[in-house]
């Protein structure tokens, strides 16, 4: 039996259908990449503005905060800054991304735009240990584009285990809902990490 997508044959008269296979995933996110990189090339600004290591930070998020972000972006040094993806155009966050050497970013949606990295981007995912499963999302990503893919987990600081809803059915799980804070020796590796390039 054969797997894949039928299609018609080129002749319209022929009733013959050929079978084309399907792409893995990890072969349809390279597509997505060839297409993405035409975009960022159309699309990316130099300047010597953007940090050579991007933290993508959630300070300005309802919730999951990562509550000592700033001491990693200080232990780093000058050359990383916190980035605000809410406050950029999608323009401007493409230009972060493919210019930066590293990003750090708590796990979750802001790590889509690391398709625009230039492959050997150095990408480091932190989580927390109940959401660490979830790392593989962004590792199928990172290993199609041919960047350098860390994931760092960090503990949870959970006040009450779900976020404050109306209704136990809108609980949110601790591991989505959860803030986070890099002990001494999680940021000293995060620094090593981003010092070993």
């Amino acid at each position: 039996m054969q797997h894949g997508l039928a299609e018609r044959s080129k002749d319209s008269d022929s009733p013959e259908k050929k079978i084309l296979p399907f792409r893995s995933s990890i072969g349809s996110i390279i597509d997505l990449c060839e297409h993405f990189d035409s975009v960022a090339a159309r699309v990316v600004a130099t300047k010597p503005s953007f940090p050579e290591v991007a933290v993508i930070s959630r300070d300005k998020a309802d919730q999951r905060f990562w509550s000592n972000e700033q001491d990693v972006v200080t232990a780093i040094g000058e050359k990383a800054q916190k980035i605000y993806s809410e406050e950029l155009s999608f323009r401007e966050q493409i230009s972060v991304f493919n210019n930066a050497k590293t990003i750090i970013a708590q796990h979750g949606a802001g790590l889509a735009n690391s398709i625009f990295c230039k492959p050997g981007t150095r990408v480091i995912e932190v989580t927390s240990r109940s959401h660490a499963r979830r790392a593989w999302d962004f590792g199928k990503l990172a290993i199609a584009r041919g960047l350098e893919y860390h994931v760092v987990v960090i503990d949870a600081v959970l006040d009450d285990p779900f976020v404050n809803t109306q209704t136990p059915a809108e609980r949110i799980p601790p591991c989505y809902a959860s803030d986070l804070r890099a002990s001494d020796e999680a940021i000293r590796f995060l620094v090593d990490l981003c010092s070993s390039k």
